[in-house]
């Protein structure tokens, strides 16, 4: 049965809500048809379960997180991925919102202002004694698409020349204040398999956080982010040429030895991943 949802967060808002007999609770975005809804709450996942289906293809597994590539019966595209995050430990249980929940929202917060990123379908999870047992997200499986650390392990393309292509990514973040805090790159993804750069999609948003567009400090913290999360012998390149490139082509207004200098500091000093989603500056 599919019904107006009851969630109170504006991106609930026109969604639908279709509960399952083992406990599991849906809320399917207008982007899913009734019929679509009803196929996908007979076949997706518990989630409190790790074990990946069978007739699924695994893109990653790792604690409290599993990550699956699905056929999109009655979706928009051939494919989606489903993120399902089991909670077994009671702590997690308790604060279940920063998962699947958060990223649900945090999707629509970047939809918002202006980011692109995958479709998003559905959030759902399950509940047992009233505490959530896992939660999980239905998104678009970007078909075509090839992310920034893919594009630097072809033949024809070094990492310094991949790395090019996703600045366009990370000056539309600062440009709107929407700070993916795991903008790295195997995060951002270019359209035509890499061959347009202005193109992009920007995926995984569980830990997210929105300030006033255009903060000096947001930009500092993601080049800093991704030259860190870069191949180690990579980096060097990307703090001497790289860096530059992003602050000329975002008009920071620091000079380029002062933008340069706090990227170092980060770098020297990084920030845990709840001061980078606080979003405050370099002291």
């Amino acid at each position: 049965m599919v019904c107006p949802t009851s969630k109170a967060s504006l991106s609930f808002q026109g969604c639908q809500e279709c509960r399952r007999t083992d406990g599991t609770t849906f809320w399917f975005t207008p982007l899913v048809s009734d019929a679509a809804a009803k196929h996908l709450m007979e076949t997706l996942p518990n989630p409190r379960f790790d074990d990946p289906d069978p007739q699924a293809t695994l893109l990653k597994k790792a604690r409290q997180r599993l990550v699956t590539k699905i056929k999109a019966d009655g979706l928009d595209g051939t494919s989606a991925v489903i993120k399902i995050f089991p909670l077994r430990n009671p702590i997690s249980r308790l604060k279940h919102r920063k998962y699947a929940y958060t990223e649900f929202i945090n999707y629509s917060k970047a939809q918002a202002r202006g980011i692109p990123t995958p479709k998003v379908y559905a959030f759902w999870e399950n509940r047992k004694f009233g505490l959530v047992n896992g939660s999980g997200v239905l998104i678009e499986f970007l078909e075509g698409y090839k992310n920034i650390l893919e594009m630097s392990q072809e033949t024809d393309i070094d990492y310094q020349q991949a790395a090019l292509v996703a600045i366009p990514a990370i000056c539309a973040m600062y440009e709107t204040g929407a700070f993916n805090a795991d903008g790295r790159d195997e995060n951002i993804y270019i359209a035509n398999n890499g061959a347009s750069p202005e193109q992009f999609s920007i995926i995984d948003w569980q830990y997210a956080g929105f300030s006033v567009p255009r903060s000096d400090w947001l930009l500092e913290h993601l080049v800093a982010y991704f030259i860190r999360k870069a191949p180690e012998q990579d980096q060097d390149g990307l703090r001497n040429v790289w860096t530059e490139k992003v602050r000329q082509a975002a008009n920071h207004p620091a000079s380029a030895d002062e933008f340069q200098s706090r990227i170092d500091s980060l770098l020297k000093r990084p920030p845990s991943t709840n001061q980078r989603i606080a979003m405050t500056p370099l002291e």
